[in-house]
């Protein structure tokens, strides 16, 4: 057995720092019942309300609020769909570019959750060993997780060092079964290692962000086949103009209403009622699954919609909570629900081409700057100018994928001197040849 005190430790799961804030200037406790349902008391509305204070766009405080929500009550909340029984597990993905602040994103939350008093399911351990792993989770079954950088927490698990955490964290997902307790071999020994006994199934929820480019990076060719990836829910955040060089302070007033919802949340215990938006999931469904199905990388995209579908249940009973502190969803939250899920379909849809992987990302950045150049194309020395970071071989390899998938056509161009060559998008290729008929078909 190795000893933890020497391995590379995973970093940080969710610091919990001195929020930077004002002290809370709530006029009267209003009574949390009577608050929450009410409209204007909608937990992810409000919550969104009191967060988007800076550049980010405010989908991503959605989101915070959506996975918070998830989090507060896995555990006493649970879905029956048909023979299918479901977990409030939910992990989310925040992709965007850099610059967006994503570490200041969250940490809004923590004003929020230190005056509902669950800040105890904030788990900010950091693992050290596959042991450490196992037994932090045997003895705080249920815990909110964030991961400011995911690429950072991926590359540790992926570490030989932690064996199959990976797998085994993954197959706890919606698992509602008791973890076999983890037996060390027998030495007779005084220093023996106890055995990790579990007494409850791990209920976890992720808040996560990262940048698209370090999240593909940082991802190994089984993660997506094996089904990891597709457990998460990936929302990249679109891109905004938004200039706010000083973030006003956030309206601390929201502050005592937001912490009764939750406080109401948490009292929450049951089975989610489905029963009045059963033919919307339905025909939801029957539309998504056909979408899914046309994707070209079928196998992995289909993987992703094994998990959507489970995705969208979820999202429904967060909003009707949200929105009502009850269990029974609403058509309309179903509907806030969809919408909800189109966010993430784009953004898995968008993904899908890299493969999920670092070289299938590389391909990708290829293409995209092939497309952008439209009919015209590009000049390969050109192409070759812009992605001189990459390995000549490498880059000449990807290339070579991108023409034998008929994805890029190249054309041969006359000069006073050496001929160039020319890459066209297949969308374009037919266009170019008529507008630039000069240029040969290679």
């Amino acid at each position: 057995m190795t000893n933890p005190a020497t391995e590379t430790p995973l970093p940080t799961l969710g610091p919990v720092p001195s929020a930077p804030f004002e002290p809370l200037t709530t006029p009267d406790e209003r009574n949390a019942e009577s608050t929450c349902q009410a409209e204007r008391a909608d937990f992810i509305v409000n919550y969104t309300r009191y967060a988007d204070i800076f550049e980010a766009p405010s989908e991503a405080h959605e989101v915070v609020a959506t996975t918070l929500i998830s989090a507060v009550v896995n555990g006493n909340v649970w879905i029956e769909n048909g023979g299918q029984s479901l977990t409030l597990d939910f992990w989310t993905l925040l992709l965007s570019g850099s610059g967006v602040g994503r570490n200041t994103l969250v940490s809004l939350l923590w004003p929020v959750i230190d005056k509902a008093g669950c800040a105890k399911l904030v788990r900010n351990t950091a693992w050290g060993s596959k042991q450490g792993f196992y037994q932090h989770l045997a003895e705080n079954p249920k815990g909110f997780f964030v991961w400011e950088e995911v690429s950072a927490a991926l590359k540790a698990l992926s570490d030989a060092r932690f064996g199959e955490a990976k797998q085994w964290l993954t197959d706890r997902y919606d698992n509602l079964r008791l973890p076999p307790a983890i037996q060390y071999r027998i030495s007779g020994k005084d220093s023996q290692t106890p055995p990790i006994v579990f007494t409850d199934p791990p209920r976890t929820n992720i808040l996560a962000t990262s940048s698209q480019d370090w999240f593909i990076n940082s991802l190994n060719q089984d993660d997506s086949t094996g089904g990891f990836i597709p457990r998460w829910f990936l929302v990249k955040l679109p891109v905004t103009d938004r200039t706010i060089p000083e973030p006003k302070k956030p309206d601390n007033s929201l502050v005592g209403p937001l912490s009764d919802c939750l406080r109401e949340a948490m009292k929450l215990k049951g089975a989610v009622d489905l029963s009045k938006v059963r033919d919307i999931y339905s025909d939801w469904y029957i539309e998504t699954r056909e979408r899914f199905k046309a994707q070209p990388n079928q196998p992995t995209a289909m993987a992703f919609w094994n998990r959507h579908r489970v995705h969208l249940l979820k999202l429904a009973a967060i909003y009707e909570i949200s929105q009502s502190s009850g269990l029974t969803v609403s058509p309309a939250a179903m509907e806030r629900a969809i919408q909800a899920a189109k966010r993430t379909e784009r953004t898995v849809f968008e993904l899908l081409p890299t493969g999920m992987g670092h070289e299938g990302a590389a391909v990708d950045k290829l293409e995209q700057c092939i497309f952008a150049a439209g009919v015209a194309g590009i000049l390969k020395s050109e192409l070759t100018r812009a992605f001189q970071y990459m390995k000549s071989w490498d880059r000449e390899g990807r290339l070579r994928t991108l023409v034998e998938a008929g994805s890029a056509l190249p054309f041969r161009r006359k000069t006073s001197g050496r001929a160039a060559e020319v890459l066209v998008h297949a969308r374009f290729a037919d266009e170019h040849a008529k507008k630039v008929p000069e240029d040969e078909r290679q």
